[in-house]
């Protein structure tokens, strides 16, 4: 009797531990992606905004010469780029880890049927 005390004490920890272990695993997985995404996020917004302010060769000898008619002009084009480029990266974003969280738990529910 005491002997199946200790079996069924011993299988609740074990169960309890295993939990623990799989929390830990998705929490850990939900915190790559996001920081994954994040990143490729960060690096998009970088080379977007680097292949749109590429400056030619005969603009950046005309620096010194400032331009009055059209700086509010592209000051306000590049608020609206911004603005553009902001919103498809957050919709870019959004579908990514939403594919990436489907994907995770196909991948969780096909380890927990080859386990049992």
């Amino acid at each position: 009797m005491e002997r199946e005390k200790l079996l069924s004490s011993t299988n609740k920890y074990k169960q309890a531990l295993e939990n623990q272990v799989a929390d830990l695993k998705e929490n850990t997985v939900r915190y790559a992606i996001q920081g994954l995404v994040f990143g490729g996020v960060a690096l998009g917004s970088y080379f977007l905004i680097k292949a749109f302010t590429k400056n030619s060769p005969e603009e950046k000898q005309e620096k010194g010469v400032a331009v009055t008619n059209n700086s509010f002009t592209s000051t306000l084009f590049a608020s609206i780029q911004s603005y553009i480029v902001s919103f498809l990266l957050s919709i870019a974003r959004e579908k990514l880890t939403q594919y990436l969280e489907e994907h995770l738990l196909k991948q969780n529910e096909a380890a927990s049927k080859n386990r049992a």
